[in-house]
């Protein structure tokens, strides 16, 4: 049993979700079957994730999130690698200037936040969720990730094309102004000399 799940059970003690008397026997019982106990508290319907996520984010004074209604930035998932997001179990969510914000279900956990902010070189922003959002979070955006790499190998396989018919383009060095040509042109009319063109 991790450190944070007695953590987390004093936490839903604390604001009512689950009974203090509860609280020693569901430890034990997520304990014996090898599962973090806010899996074995949602599998029981013992509580449910909301109020897992709320009683956390309120004892914490962290925002909570919920994940499934999230759409993830793309440019924050890009920061952290698949596997460092599983390993330590948190879910980039969106990045605005040098701040990436976050999904923790341990918010505790100040060694994976340090470890995340070396490796994307971004100030942190926590918001709270669960183990389980996380995870089903992380299949689903990586896996969205990884199908647009694999539909684009689809389309070239369909094309009939391999890796050396393929070129990518490089810079385009002329940039085409749409005024100069317009003007040059000598028409009035914008739609006629685009269609022109």
């Amino acid at each position: 049993m991790s450190k944070f799940d007695k953590k987390l059970a004093d936490i839903l003690a604390k604001y009512g979700v689950v009974a203090e008397e509860q609280r020693e026997n569901i430890l034990a019982a997520a304990e014996e079957e090898k599962k973090s106990l806010t899996e074995y508290l949602i599998e029981q319907k013992l509580s449910t994730e909301a109020g897992i996520i709320g009683a956390v984010a309120m004892d914490m004074d962290l925002p909570p999130i919920d994940i499934e209604k999230v759409e993830i930035d793309p440019e924050a998932l890009s920061l952290v690698p698949e596997d460092i997001a599983r390993h330590y179990q948190v879910l980039p969510v969106a990045k605005m200037g040098n701040t990436l914000t976050l999904a923790v279900a341990n918010p505790l956990d100040v060694l994976t936040q340090d470890d995340v902010n070396i490796v994307t070189g971004c100030d942190l922003m926590p918001v709270v969720s669960t183990d389980v959002s996380i995870k089903k979070g992380i299949q689903k955006a990586y896996k969205t990730e990884d199908a647009a790499v694999s539909d684009m190998d689809d389309m070239v396989g369909e094309m009939g094309l391999d890796d050396d018919d393929i070129e990518v383009a490089g810079d385009i060095e002329e940039s085409i102004d749409v005024g100069a040509a317009l003007a040059e042109s000598g028409s009035g009319s914008t739609a006629s000399s685009l269609r022109a063109a």
